[in-house]
């Protein structure tokens, strides 16, 4: 009975790594092996590390190109406000561009409150991670 469910959680463990396209004859160990187990485990959970870093990686440079994005739009909107008030020497005042810079100002506030919070629940899953490695 234990011999099958050995069998039936090794065959899916197989077919979980294929999906993956990992090698593996890397994963597969003799049964009481438990240095060749713990090994397997370490280098499962890296490699789930490694994954998830690429993961990060790629978040954090879409985040950069929005931040990008919305730091230009702020400096056109304040262009466009300093060349209308300037047009008039400081008499009037362009309401409609000072509307535009509040609205670019308050984007890119935003989005620095969403990136400080997707850091800070990045940095608790990279502990969480380190910790189970160790």
């Amino acid at each position: 009975m234990i011999g099958r469910i050995i069998a039936s959680l090794v065959f899916a463990f197989c077919v979980v790594l294929n999906a993956q396209n990992i090698d593996t004859r890397t994963y597969i160990s003799t049964p009481g092996d438990a240095v060749r187990a713990a090994e397997l485990r370490q280098r499962a959970v890296l490699d789930g590390i490694k994954q998830q870093a690429h993961e990060v990686q790629a978040r954090q440079e879409a985040q950069r190109r929005q931040f990008e994005v919305r730091f230009n739009q702020l400096v056109d909107a304040l262009s466009s406000f300093a060349m209308r008030y300037n047009e008039g020497r400081g008499t009037t005042w362009p309401q409609h561009e000072a509307d535009k810079v509040r609205k670019a100002m308050g984007e890119l506030q935003s989005l620095e409150k969403s990136l400080r919070a997707d850091l800070g629940k990045a940095q608790q899953k990279r502990a969480s991670n380190l910790s189970a490695a160790r």
